[in-house]
């Protein structure tokens, strides 16, 4: 299909949700979350409007986009998402921290919802290239898990973005709350990540090596 089409091309990182269960929205960061319906044009004609007007801006700030089949969701999640019982026009909504920010149903909330979810991308993009933050991105393509000398502020510690990934995955997954001293940490033989408040796409963390000298032997 178009859309089909539209994401493959755009390189959005998209998921299609076939069973609930697995799908968590409490557990969402950040995300844009639409139902599809196999058996309505106007669900492929309107997502590849939307996906279209809102790629480059996803694809930059790597914002995860979640596909609901209609066929295998509840009417109570549907609500929940999209405060509708209707499929079948791409109804999508804007997620952050668990919570439904902004949704769309009708066809004249459609434009209004592309312009909100074009200003908040903006903003998000302009808050991860705010250098007050002094936070970095890992690169995934470094060895071991990535980590740039030039990005520490000492010899093995660094303040970075929980968007960057160890392991394949986001730092703000892999960190889990600790009920004793209530902050959030990973850790395991060769790192530990911390964050004193809910990490998120838009946090920052600290980074510890645990071994900066067994590191940089591995690493060179």
């Amino acid at each position: 299909s178009m859309l089909g089409n539209t994401l493959e091309s755009s390189k959005i990182n998209f998921e299609i949700i076939q069973d609930e269960n697995f799908f968590d929205v409490n557990e969402l960061k950040i995300g844009l979350v639409s139902g599809i319906c196999v058996w309505s044009g106007y669900t492929f004609g309107i997502g590849n409007k939307i996906i279209n007007e809102l790629s480059s801006d996803i694809v930059k700030n790597e914002i995860p986009v979640f596909l609901l089949d209609c066929d295998f969701i509840s009417p109570k999640l549907q609500n929940f998402l999209f405060n509708s019982f209707k499929w079948g026009y791409f109804e999508s909504c804007w997620i952050e921290h668990g919570e439904v920010i902004k949704s769309y149903k009708y066809s004249f909330e459609l434009d209004p919802f592309i312009l909100f979810l074009k200003n908040r991308l903006m903003e998000i993009n302009r808050y991860l290239e705010n250098g007050i933050l002094k936070s970095y991105i890992l690169d995934p393509e470094k060895e071991l898990f990535g980590i740039d000398g030039k990005d520490f502020n000492s010899r093995n510690e660094a303040i970075i973005m929980s968007k960057s990934r160890y392991n394949n995955q986001f730092l703000y997954n892999l960190m889990k709350y600790q009920e004793m001293g209530h902050f959030y940490l990973y850790e395991d033989d060769r790192i530990s990540i911390y964050d004193a408040t809910t990490p998120s796409h838009l946090s920052s963390c600290y980074v510890r090596i645990k071994d900066y000298d067994k590191y940089v032997a591995n690493k060179y």
